[in-house]
């Protein structure tokens, strides 16, 4: 019997005050270390929204008598969303209520386990008025997303068809057992009305879940109740029970959806068959075997005399009453169904049915899979999760849709299911109710899987055979794998044990689990299900005190690299994945921030490649420890010494955690400061994710890379300000950072802390954010005002966003630093106004008339006093508007623009302003001909003259080699006049022969007159044509035409700078024009002096040829274009840039320059030309048919070919042939073998150890993605057919059996090494 009074001093009412109303609820009183705590529902504490908390200071926890708990105060309420609907209250208790408690809560256990045992419910009812308890009966079957179901059967049980009036305010209650003195509480009362439940049943969430939000607070495991299920069928009579009233009774099976599959149906099958009489299911926990027999029955009830018993380890009971029923119906056909039967039980069953009646039958599942594996028993059914895998997954597709969102979350669920319905069913339940997965949600299922007994060699050996993700096992894994289960560090087994028979243990256990719970790959295994692996590397963890971890990491640190590097990454795996972990939190805490006894509060350990690699696996486990850890270390350390010494991996595993804590709320300070001190040592400039890329991104709005809010990001940058001039700029690029507003990425995987993922940040509203950038603001004006070096970086700032400022309308935010600036600045903003001006048509669609204006006012503040604006004002204002309009309105549309501002330029003289001139000549933007046009119509000659004298003066101080684009299309205008021939004439006196070539060259006439006068006025091409060529302008294709003819007369030794000419303008003139130009063409070619120094224009070249052969149809230049680049090939190293050439001659000419250029191929004196041109003529970088084998009757020349050389010719042609033969079945390329040309060469030459290596390297030419493992299957296959070969000689049989034998090894590494990958990220 339970004591009710210790449980009424447990209770207590809790009373949240919110507005007028008042909310009731129940909880129970805890105590750890000296501190009181209150657990109960979170819903109890929260406010009508059900999202934010009741103010604390209107939260009551007192009795039904307030003066027996009169002086409480609660001082901090803990609540986690992500842990469900659970709460803890920190209180104060006074002496006199320490003192009534204190006997109680001595005695007060939280347990951990299974609940499938007969319960008390104690709360208060009815608004705090009355304390009750009642008795709950029910199986405690766990349902959705790890709640616990009861149900009521009490004398109350007709006043439930309102359940939430009569059970008002004992949500937060407790549930409790007693087993002698001690009193465990199970679980918390969180619902009495769920779709899932009926009116008189109650969810309960297991108060060992509280273990994650109470720091302290260990739950119990209750090893003294051997077998639950027999507490929960004591008060029953009877074992059996009918079957209709009973199993097909469950509620669970009637809400919850069937997974079904193909095996499952069969055994559904087999078990309606009445030809089995006696049948055994056996398969794991979660596999749903009591699901099928209530599948299997639901619609298919047999007749009379059908029996259902859960077997619960009352063996005498269950087979006496078996033998009663069998015997008192002897005669008559019946059924008994017993579920979880031990395989002897259910042998004596069947014995006993053969003695008693043979007209029943006998149905039994049964858990020990492996036991009635070995037995290999008649009649027994073996299910596992393999077996059902491919459903589960489609399962978990289908409830889960497809989207980009949750792909990985889907993803997650199928690797922690691993096959188990029950658990794919509760995790995606719990995803789908807002819980993200975790283990809580299956753990009491993983419990059930392997039931070792307590200091059990076994379960030892099992927990080591889980710490490493992949395990190393065997081949050249097994140094690594003995040393694992040698080490009491790793198995705490100690001298009781040796080394041989803990490797027998574990060879045992392989053998027993495999594959079901122990899958073996290549030289690897992995414990699977996932959540047992994690169960088990928590249950090690559990026991592992700091002392035993520090040997252990310096028995990792002393090994061998290969042992060391396999050990620490594994375990570092499973590392990650103790997040949530009581045992492992409280060891990362010892182990860094302990100064006497804490290795990693250490730089070296820090800086070195295995340290780093366990505080990047620590980080998920406790954040703020290990922020803190890297603080100390980081903070007396110099900017110097911090980039030389953590570097490389090191640095690489640091950046990563620090990327991870920074997104913990816990850790953010701690981290962030470390990261300022990586970006400020900055030593990773190439890589985008570095240091300083990191902390960019955390002043985000989206996307952030944090679940910190806005406002401690605000006090991050304050810090980050006041650490003085080395951080000032990262706090200026923070600035910058923070004031994006669109186009947010970020890498994916900092959110992750093992198993659980935490959300960014996400501003609520609009005001957060606009209120983030004004104080954002603020700190920056504070920068500029007390830094004025830092003023330029500042206006870059404001540059960058004061569009979009002005376009999302926060104007006060834009507008009060351009009053800063420009107070500062004490003159105009060109750069800011000339950006803004260039996007007003972006700005201010947005904008009201009352906008507008302030928005005028404030770019004439900025506007600088010159015609430079002034025309480009005009510039913008028709940009905005011409792209809406035809042609004739452009026209116009130009013409009301810009003449206003030509008459500004000829009224006032900007002509001959040098100042105003010089504005417009270095103006970079694109020109306007629309001004230029304008300004030819309106310019009187006398305008024009002092136009380009001014010009003369400018350019006297730019010197030859300035460019304009302005003054180029100002002489092309006027290139008719006097004035522009006055101004070359100053150009050439002023000695700038560049400009002048230019000048001349891109304002020349039809009739040549500026070549012909340069070509009079120097007295070598050398001296002028190249700059010429490339200036010249006309786009006239006849003139072209007359200008490739003249230069050729005058000059043909100038073919390189005339077919440059031709390449440079080849897009610009039609093939009508070019054909003209072909025999000019043609000579250039094959006059071209190849300069592989100048690679570019080797590329060019050689792509011209090639078109230019496909487009020319000429065997005779086609001949001389091959040999004249057979010796180019054979004379210079130019391959790379000139591929395509001889692709181009094959396919166009095969028949005239095959032959050509096969007989240089074999040519000892061409081997140049072959070294340069083999990938391009033969299989390359592949295995097919390259140009040169493509060719029509390509087989018999190349046999004619090596006939004819049969010293040079089988070699070279083994080393460019095609690779393999397929065949067409379908539409899909079936392998046939090597191809033709290589069986050929091996019948008739493979005997030539030239050949045959030739062969071999050819197949290792290759890239490949992906796996390579169907590269060495598909060799090693077409090796072995020329061991069946009949035409093949022993030399090349021998041959062909080294290199199988050579990718068989070569295919054993890479197996290897892809399990190795599979395994660590995937799970396989």
């Amino acid at each position: 019997m339970i004591n009710k009074r210790e449980l009424k001093k447990l209770s207590v009412l809790i009373k949240c005050q919110e507005d007028e109303n008042t909310k009731y609820g129940s909880g129970n009183v805890v105590e750890i270390d000296g501190t009181y705590y209150v657990l109960t529902a979170a819903h109890c504490i929260l406010k009508k929204d059900k999202k934010s908390l009741c103010d604390i200071n209107r939260i009551t926890v007192t009795k039904d008598v307030p003066e027996d708990f009169a002086n409480v105060t609660v001082e901090e309420i803990l609540y986690d969303p992500k842990l469900g609907d659970l709460a803890a209250l920190r209180i104060s208790l006074g002496e006199r209520e320490q003192k009534k408690l204190s006997g109680v809560l001595s005695k007060l256990r939280i347990l951990d386990g299974d609940f499938s045992i007969p319960v008390t419910i104690s709360g208060y009812l009815d608004k705090g008025e009355s304390w009750n308890t009642y008795s709950l009966n029910s199986s405690g079957d766990i349902v959705a997303y790890g709640l616990v179901k009861y149900q009521y059967q009490g004398p109350d049980v007709n006043n439930q068809n309102d359940p939430i009036n009569f059970w008002k305010g004992m949500s937060g209650s407790g549930l409790f057992f007693q087993y002698d003195t001690d009193l465990y509480m199970t679980a918390i009362l969180v619902s009495t009305d769920n779709d899932i439940i009926q009116s008189n049943e109650f969810l309960f969430i297991p108060a060992s879940r509280f273990s994650k939000l109470v720091t302290g607070l260990t739950p119990t495991t209750a090893q003294f109740i051997e077998d639950k299920e027999t507490l929960h069928s004591a008060n029953q009579k009877g074992v059996f029970r009918i079957l209709a009233d009973s199993l097909l009774k469950i509620e669970e099976f009637t809400f919850n959806v069937f997974i079904s599959s193909g095996k499952l149906k069969e055994i559904i099958t087999s078990i309606r068959d009445d030809d089995n009489e006696t049948l055994l299911i056996s398969a794991l926990s979660g596999m749903g075997k009591s699901r099928l027999l209530f599948e299997a029955f639901k619609e298919h009830y047999p007749l009379n005399n059908c029996f259902y018993a859960r077997y619960s380890g009352d063996r005498s009971t269950l087979l006496m009453e078996a033998t009663n029923l069998m015997s008192n119906n002897r005669g008559n056909i019946g059924l008994l169904v017993v579920d979880d039967c031990d395989l002897d039980v259910f042998e004596e069953l069947c014995s006993i049915r053969r003695q008693e009646n043979n007209q029943f039958r006998i149905i039994a599942t049964n858990h020990d899979f492996f036991e009635a594996r070995r037995l290999n028993l008649k009649k027994t059914i073996l299910l596992e999760a393999d077996d059902i895998r491919t459903d589960i997954n489609k399962f978990i597709d289908y409830k889960l849709s497809i989207t980009d969102e949750n792909k990985t979350i889907r993803d997650e669920i199928k690797k922690m299911s691993d096959g188990y319905p029950q658990m794919a069913i509760d995790l995606v339940k719990a995803y789908q109710s807002g819980i993200d997965p975790e283990m809580g949600i299956v753990e009491a299922l993983m419990r059930k899987l392997l039931q070792f007994k307590e200091d059990d060699k076994k379960a030892y050996i099992m927990q080591t055979l889980s710490l490493c993700q992949p395990m190393p096992y065997c081949g050249q894994q097994r140094a690594a794998f003995s040393h694992m289960l040698e080490s009491d560090n790793f198995t705490p087994l100690f001298d009781h044990v040796s080394k041989e028979e803990r490797e027998e243990i574990a060879e045992t256990l392989i053998k027993k689990f495999s594959p079901t719970l122990i899958q073996t790959q290549s030289n690897w295994l992995l414990v699977r299900p996932f959540p047992l692996a994690v169960y088990l590397t928590s249950q090690w963890f559990n026991a592992c005190p700091q002392p035993r971890f520090i040997k252990l990491l310096d028995e990792i640190k002393r090994q061998p690299t290969a042992i060391q590097n396999t050990i620490s990454k594994g375990f570092c795996k499973h590392i990650e994945l103790m997040r949530g972990n009581k045992s492992a939190f409280d060891l990362v805490e010892k182990l860094v921030s302990r100064p006497e006894g804490a290795p990693f509060l250490n730089e070296e350990v820090l800086c070195s490649g295995l340290g780093s690699e366990f505080f990047l696996a620590f980080s998920h486990v406790n954040p703020a420890a290990i922020a803190h850890c890297i603080w100390a270390i980081l903070s007396v350390k110099s900017t110097e010494w911090i980039k030389n010494n953590l570097k490389e991996l090191s640095r690489r595993n640091i950046v990563y955690a620090l990327e991870r804590l920074c997104f913990a709320k816990e850790s953010f300070a701690d981290a962030f400061k470390s990261l300022s001190m990586l970006s400020i040592a900055e030593n990773e400039e190439r890589l985008s994710n570095n240091a300083s890329g990191q902390i960019l991104q955390l002043f985000h709005i989206e996307l952030a890379g944090t679940e910190v809010d806005l406002n401690e990001r605000l006090s991050a940058l304050r810090w980050l300000k006041e650490q003085g001039e080395e951080f000032l700029s990262l706090a200026l690029k923070c600035i910058n950072s923070a004031f994006m507003s669109q186009g947010f990425t970020r890498m994916c995987g900092s959110e992750r802390f093992g198993l659980e993922r935490r959300q960014d940040y996400m501003p609520k509203t609009y005001k957060e954010i606009f209120d983030y950038w004004d104080s954002i603001r603020d700190i920056l004006i504070q920068i500029i005002n007390e830094h004025p070096e830092k003023l330029n970086e500042a206006i870059s700032i404001i540059e960058n966003h004061a569009s979009n400022w002005l376009r999302d309308r926060h104007f006060e935010l834009a507008y009060s630093m351009i009053d800063v600036v420009l107070a500062k600045r004490q003159d105009k903003w060109p750069s800011l106004y000339h950006l803004l001006s260039r996007n007003r048509g972006f700005i201010e669609p947005t904008m009201s008339e009352a906008n507008k204006t302030t928005f005028e006012s404030y770019m004439a503040k900025m506007r600088p006093c010159s015609f430079i604006v002034t025309l480009n004002d005009a510039r913008h204002s028709y940009w905005s508007k011409s792209y809406k309009l035809s042609d004739a309105e452009n026209t116009q549309l130009a013409k009301s623009i810009f003449e206003p501002v030509v008459d500004t330029f000829l009224v006032q003289k900007i002509y001959e302003s040098e100042a105003e001139l010089t504005l417009l000549l270095d103006d970079k933007d694109y020109i306007d001909y629309s001004f230029i046009t304008s300004l030819v119509e309106r310019i009187a000659p006398e305008q024009i003259r002092a136009l380009f004298s001014t010009m003369s003066d400018i350019l006297k101080k730019k010197g030859d080699t300035y460019s304009s684009g302005f003054m180029m299309t100002l002489c092309r205008v006027f290139r008719h006049t006097d004035a522009f021939r006055g101004f070359i004439a100053q150009v050439e006196q002023l000695g700038f022969k560049t400009l002048y070539i230019k000048l001349i060259a891109g304002n020349d006439l039809d009739n040549l007159e500026g070549y012909h006068q340069l070509k009079r006025q120097y007295k070598t091409p050398d001296q002028f044509l190249e700059l010429y060529l490339m200036s010249y302008q006309s786009l006239n294709g006849d003139l072209y035409c007359q200008l490739l003819e003249q230069i050729h007369n005058d000059f043909p030794e100038c073919s390189n700078e005339l077919l440059h000419f031709v390449l440079l303008r080849r897009f610009f003139n039609s093939d009508g024009t070019r054909g003209k130009t072909v025999p000019i063409i043609k000579q250039l070619i094959l006059d071209y002096k190849v300069n592989p120094e100048h690679g570019n224009d080797t590329y060019e070249y050689s792509r011209y040829v090639a078109d230019f052969i496909e487009n020319v149809k000429d065997v005779k230049f086609a001949q001389k274009v091959c040999g004249k680049f057979i010796e180019l090939y054979n004379n210079q190293n130019i391959h790379l840039n000139m591929d395509s050439v001889f692709t181009a001659l094959l396919k166009h000419y095969p028949d005239n320059v095959w032959e050509m250029i096969a007989n240089a191929l074999v040519s000892k004196d061409y081997y140049l030309f072959y070294f340069q041109v083999r990938n391009e003529l033969g299989s390359g970088s592949g295995f097919g048919a390259g140009p040169f084998f493509q060719v029509p009757n390509c087989e018999q020349r190349v046999k004619d070919l090596c006939n004819k050389y049969p010293e040079t010719a089988p070699i070279i042609i083994s080393e460019l042939a095609p690779c393999f033969s397929y065949e067409q079945e379908g539409d899909k390329n079936v392998l046939k073998g090597f191809s033709n040309c290589f069986l050929w060469l091996l019948e008739n030459y493979g005997d030539n150890e030239h050949v045959r290596s030739g062969i071999h390297a050819n197949l290792g030419s290759f890239y490949w993605i992906g796996s390579t493992i169907p590269y060495y299957d598909r060799n090693i296959q077409c090796f072995k057919q020329l061991l069946d070969n009949p035409s093949m000689s022993s030399v090349v049989k021998q041959w062909a059996d080294a290199c199988i034998k050579q990718y068989e090894k070569e295919k054993r590494i890479e197996l290897e090494r892809e399990t190795y990958i599979k395994l660590h990220y995937g799970n396989g």
